[in-house]
């Protein structure tokens, strides 16, 4: 599509976009097909494999940013862990760990037993608020 054909879009659908607070159209729009062993993963892989896909693109995206910019981009991961196995999570936690500022949210971290969770600095929220702050496995609250 070119640079044309997406302004026009953008154009004709200003109002509406205005009316509903978001862009209908633009590339967060766009669905991707990811495929394992020549098969569409939504349908034949697992939660935890279709997560791995998607993780797989990040890391790579990751990479990439560094060799163009000289180095990593924040990286954001929301409640991934809950999917993932423990294999999974270690793999995970050991790619990044030392390299990445990531914001990691999850809604338990219970029994998750690696450096990057255990030296990390922890926020608790609950009902919207702040509930406490520390580093490591301290849990002492300095809110």
């Amino acid at each position: 599509m070119s640079y044309e054909c997406i302004m026009q879009q953008y154009e004709k659908d200003y109002n509406k976009d205005i009316l509903f607070k978001s862009t209908n159209h633009g590339i967060h729009k766009d669905d991707m097909i990811m495929k394992l062993d020549d098969k569409d993963a939504s349908i034949y892989a697992s939660q935890g494999q279709q997560r791995s896909i998607v993780l797989a693109i990040k890391i790579g995206l990751l990479e990439l940013i560094k060799k163009e910019i000289g180095e990593y981009p924040v990286l954001l991961l929301d409640d991934v862990l809950s999917e993932l196995d423990d294999i999974r999570k270690t793999k995970l936690l050991n790619l990044i760990q030392g390299k990445v500022q990531t914001f990691l949210t999850s809604t338990n971290i219970d029994g998750i037993h690696h450096l990057v969770i255990d030296d990390a600095k922890k926020i608790e929220i609950e009902n919207g608020c702040v509930k406490g702050e520390y580093y490591g496995r301290n849990r002492k609250s300095s809110t």
